[in-house]
């Protein structure tokens, strides 16, 4: 298997690959990233949204397994374009709002820091508290989502 362009040989284990880390990142918050409301809720913040990415003349596509009330915009921006983040943002207020949740199936992630106190505040000194135990020397992904003292 040939090796791709900018990666190196793996750890030695035939057939791996190890490519560099990508300076890339998403801003924060990435928008897209999925949310989740009751299934009664779903149609109506479906077209909500839709009528956000009108307004905001944003593409974003819809996408999801709607079954269980998740879904995720996938937006189509050039870069540094802010529209997709204010879409977002209106889209997490309206899930909490309609007694979802701004995480969807992939947990709270980086892009959505901002929405875990909005969210979970009473439980941010529990969620630090455990940090702290298992983490007392703060070693594991330091200031990422909880910021320790």
């Amino acid at each position: 298997m040939p090796t791709p362009p900018n990666a190196s040989a793996g750890s030695g284990a035939p057939g791996t690959t190890s490519f560099p880390p990508t300076p890339h990142r998403f801003p924060d918050p990435a928008p897209g990233q999925p949310l989740c409301v009751p299934t009664s809720q779903l149609t109506k913040c479906i077209a909500l949204t839709q009528e956000d990415t009108e307004v905001h003349g944003v593409m974003a596509p819809i996408v999801g397994h709607v079954g269980d009330g998740n879904f995720h915009l996938a937006f189509v921006l050039p870069p540094g374009d802010t529209a997709g983040a204010a879409v977002d943002a209106r889209l997490v207020e309206r899930a909490l709002a309609m007694g979802g949740t701004s995480a969807g199936e992939n947990g709270m992630g980086l892009g959505k820091v901002a929405s875990l106190a909005k969210e979970h505040a009473s439980a941010l000194p529990v969620m630090a508290a455990i940090k702290n135990a298992l983490d007392p020397r703060g070693i594991l992904n330091p200031g990422n989502v909880l910021a320790l003292p």
